[in-house]
């Protein structure tokens, strides 16, 4: 498994006091997707399913994408369950064909 974790220096605006934690992981290695948000240290390891058209599916990838490495599927391509989606925390797993992840962003502003 491969841990990130980045604080408010690594955003745009550092006095956004942002954060994003981001866990990937292989199917193989982790299964099911509650077992590996486990490990991860998720909030919870179940959750509401990922909703078609979810409308920050877009800046979950670009996010994913850009600190990872790994490019998502649309989100009505993969599984994934919502842990947190309020205005300053975001927390998700996904499973992306054999590539498990697990994205956690929050701001304390």
């Amino acid at each position: 498994m491969r841990r990130l974790s980045f604080d408010q220096y690594e955003f745009d605006n550092p006095s956004s006091e942002e954060a994003l934690e981001l866990a990937v992981s292989s199917s193989r290695q982790h299964w099911p997707l509650a077992a590996f948000l486990a490990i991860c240290g998720a909030s919870k390891v179940v959750g509401r399913p990922l909703p078609a058209g979810w409308p920050r599916w877009a800046e979950v990838a670009a996010a994913v994408r850009e600190r990872a490495g790994i490019a998502l599927p649309a989100a009505e391509a993969c599984e994934g369950v919502v842990l947190s989606d309020d205005w300053d925390d975001v927390e998700l797993g996904v499973v992306a064909g054999t590539v498990l992840v697990w994205y956690h962003w929050w701001t304390t502003a």
